[in-house]
């Protein structure tokens, strides 16, 4: 519990530190896609699409507008959906550390003979509902731990530490999470 809790001390300055990293820089990147264009139109190349970054910015703010107004309904739902998954998060830990309340109150309804098979099964279904919450702690730290060290010593990509809390994170959520993690960094890289 106190690595845990040491780990989580010295990782949150670094998420907070990142990230506000992220945010300042963000205007750097529009200036090197106009630098990155105005070099290639004056080497005699031509360009992948002929429209300045700040252009295709106001574009792309002209088309979107009309969906920013309904931001606020889309944060709502995801709040919603994040608060509902955490709900369900400290529901799964809390069930996995303490069941004996809940398989006796699922007790109190059957008859004896039930109550006895109910037991067993709850038994099984504990001990394997322990193994993949570890399996899956495991690979998430792992999936973080290689996932900085490919990003951040390896590859020198700004934000490695965010990026890999991400990814670790992710690695929850069966098939589609890794994809998901794995697009900021191709993005930033």
């Amino acid at each position: 519990v106190w690595f845990g809790y040491l780990g989580s001390v010295r990782a949150c300055p670094s998420a907070v530190r990142e990230g506000r990293e992220f945010v300042n820089d963000r205007p750097g990147y529009v200036e090197r896609v106009e630098r990155l264009l105005a070099a290639r139109s004056r080497t005699g190349e031509s360009p992948a699409f002929s429209v300045s970054a700040s252009q295709l910015s106001r574009m792309l703010y002209d088309r979107v507008g009309p969906i920013l107004t309904r931001i606020g309904v889309y944060t709502m739902n995801a709040a919603t959906l994040v608060a509902s998954a955490l709900i369900v998060l400290i529901s799964v830990i809390y069930i996995l550390a303490s069941p004996r309340p809940i398989a006796e109150g699922f007790l109190r309804f059957l008859t004896p003979q039930q109550a006895e098979r109910f037991s067993a099964v709850m038994q099984r279904v504990s001990a394997q509902m322990r193994k993949w919450a570890f399996a899956m702690a495991v690979g998430m730290v792992a999936i973080f731990a290689l996932t900085w060290i490919l990003l951040g010593p390896i590859l020198h990509v700004p934000y490695a530490f965010v990026l890999a809390l991400l990814a670790g994170l992710l690695e929850i959520v069966p098939t589609l999470g890794p994809v998901l993690a794995a697009i900021p960094p191709t993005l930033l890289a």
